[in-house]
């Protein structure tokens, strides 16, 4: 099941790789700062490699910059080996010049390695030395909404998007936020303004369709998904039904979603398993009236 995504510092696109001259110096050692704003525009357009390249490249000449290896544990970060990042970072948060940057992302390594009190520590640390670090608010939003903690997480997206105003994936995690906490039009309305921004992200395009699925909105659950992923949000459409009480419709559409990938038999049996056990024990009133959009977000459907 979808739900919030942490911000690891590139965003979609590709491009060729730029790399400029250097510019000579009295210094034969220095790297023209060319090359650290170049890195930095590779890593937000997501071009990793390129990224990489260049910081190892002043990090040879100058192996004691600092903005270089705070650098270079964020593209380790970005391209998706958390453990080796935090070693980078551990070794940088207790410089003053980037100990505020070094700790967000030591925070966000440790959420993504499962060590969340570790993290918030982190985090917090981080945005008190300086509030303008939206990723670290965006990262502190998520943990809090684990904690159900829901004023502080809606209170850490706020401030992400004071800082970061627009940013896509911030509106998709506060509008996750307000899903779980049951306010479903201020979920929708940040979803929608979310795929806006970037009509391609995909975890905020699950989580609309969950949102109008809690309404009881099937169709427009469904309205406007492809081929390949009808499977699998037939499966999660079943469940919310399910959860949501109403076992005709949600044995329905995890029949439905068995015909059409084979792929989710087990899935939507062990599913289906439940909708039985619920219509035998009589529960499918007390669901429909004890159950909450959070119900949804722990179990296993498919994602």
């Amino acid at each position: 099941m979808v739900c919030a995504t942490l911000a690891l510092g590139g965003c979609a696109g590709l491009g060729d790789s730029e790399e400029p001259k250097v510019a000579a110096t009295s210094e034969a050692t220095k790297v023209s700062p060319e090359f650290l704003d170049l890195a930095r525009k590779a890593l937000a357009e997501n071009r990793l490699k390129d990224a990489e390249r260049l910081v190892e490249r002043v990090l040879l000449t100058e192996p004691n910059n600092l903005e270089a290896r705070l650098l270079r544990g964020e593209v380790i970060l970005a391209s998706g080996r958390p453990n080796q990042a935090m070693s980078v970072f551990s070794g940088l948060q207790d410089l003053p010049e980037v100990s505020a940057r070094a700790r967000q992302g030591l925070g966000i390594a440790l959420l993504l390695t499962g060590s969340p009190e570790s993290a918030v520590d982190h985090l917090q640390a981080a945005v008190e030395a300086d509030p303008k670090l939206w990723r670290a608010w965006n990262a502190l939003g998520s943990y809090y909404d684990s904690e159900g903690a829901w004023a502080d997480a809606i209170e850490a997206y706020d401030l992400a998007l004071a800082e970061h105003p627009n940013d896509a994936m911030i509106l998709n995690n506060r509008g996750f936020s307000y899903f779980m906490q049951g306010r479903l039009d201020e979920a929708i309305d940040d979803m929608e303004r979310a795929l806006r921004l970037d009509p391609e992200l995909k975890p905020a395009q699950i989580n609309l369709r969950l949102a109008h699925a809690w309404n009881g909105r099937y169709v427009r659950a469904l309205a406007g998904v492809s081929d390949r992923d009808l499977p699998q949000m037939l499966n999660n459409i079943g469940y919310v039904a399910m959860v949501r009480g109403d076992l005709e419709n949600a044995e329905a559409y995890l029949r439905r979603a068995m015909d059409l990938d084979p792929s989710f038999n087990d899935t939507a049996w062990a599913n289906l398993a439940r909708l039985r056990q619920m219509r035998e024990l009589g529960a499918e009133d007390a669901a429909h009236r004890t159950a909450t959009p959070r119900d949804i977000t722990a179990a296993a459907t498919g994602e």
